[in-house]
């Protein structure tokens, strides 16, 4: 059964009112019981399902506590997954750039490992920008970036562009048909907490 606390139901509420009602009506036909807080109690206490309006209060309060320790707990854990997020990311780009240099040492064009077949993918052209403010305008968005895609198609055509070039082409790491596993040796398949790395 969970412990997570539970607001009040709308019959409750409804109970809780009606009783709180029948209290001030009694206090009304008698000023003198005004502070009598046995006349609120008795008046209550005519429906065992009422709550009284404090107790109502306080478990709300409770349920609103409960609910805003969550949300800080969620808060801390999608930080907590963000973090480790970009640590995994900068792992696999390690990781790629030693199997990349392994691959060119081996002088392997590919290899096919059980989760995943992967390959030495022939580059394209980068354009290098030798001097940006003397690229043409035709080939500058309004805000002048530099429109490398309009400058690599012209400089392929062999159009001659003060300030940029391209380069040659540079193989990289292709990876196709990755398979999940659930864990790696020294690796926990369940996600960790912060600092456990």
């Amino acid at each position: 059964m969970s412990d997570e606390p539970r607001g009040p139901g709308p019959s409750t509420i409804e109970r809780a009112v009606a009783a709180w009602q029948r209290a001030q009506v009694a206090l009304a036909e008698d000023p003198d019981l005004a502070a009598d807080e046995a006349a609120i109690r008795n008046a209550i206490g005519d429906d065992p399902g009422a709550v009284h309006p404090d107790d109502l209060i306080r478990r709300m309060v409770r349920v609103a506590a409960f609910a805003s320790t969550r949300q800080t707990e969620a808060k801390q854990f999608i930080a907590s997954f963000r973090a480790r997020h970009e640590r995994y990311g900068k792992r696999l780009a390690m990781i790629r750039s030693e199997l990349f240099e392994l691959m060119s040492i081996m002088k392997y064009k590919n290899f096919k490992a059980a989760e995943a077949t992967i390959f030495i993918a022939h580059g394209s052209p980068a354009v290098v920008i030798t001097d940006e403010a003397a690229i043409p305008d035709q080939y500058v968005r309004m805000t002048r970036t530099v429109d490398r895609a309009a400058l690599r198609e012209d400089l392929k055509q062999g159009v001659v562009i003060e300030g940029a070039y391209l380069s040659n082409a540079a193989p990289s790491l292709g990876i196709r048909g990755l398979t999940p596993v659930a864990d790696v040796p020294g690796e926990s398949a369940e996600p960790a907490q912060e600092g456990s790395e």
